[in-house]
């Protein structure tokens, strides 16, 4: 996980390592802009979140990594953090999945 900036929407929440773009992105241009490396990413889901000003559409993806830099945390232990609306649905998004995959 990580801990927004202090500034702007969501300021000091923490979220799951994020991409955030004016526009739509090419999948293939992803793992480029993300915080730490990855193997793998699979489209997990997608959903559109309002906020009083703005619509905001977030693509979900499970994602493997062997960097072990940052803030790692189990599943369990990331929902006891500050987190906003759209990161709280994420992460039971993540946790979903993983529990239907073992």
């Amino acid at each position: 996980v990580e801990q927004r900036g202090r500034d702007g929407l969501w300021a000091g929440l923490w979220q799951v390592p994020t991409v955030e773009a004016d526009r739509a992105l090419r999948r293939s241009s992803l793992p480029g802009r993300l915080p730490v490396r990855v193997q793998s990413m699979t489209p997990l889901a997608a959903f559109d979140h309002q906020t009083s000003h703005r619509r905001i559409r977030f693509h979900v993806y499970q994602a493997t990594s062997r960097v072990r830099k940052g803030d790692w945390r189990r599943l369990d232990a990331v929902e006891e953090l500050p987190l906003s609306v759209p990161q709280r649905r994420i992460v039971s998004m993540l946790a979903g999945s993983v529990a239907g995959s073992t």
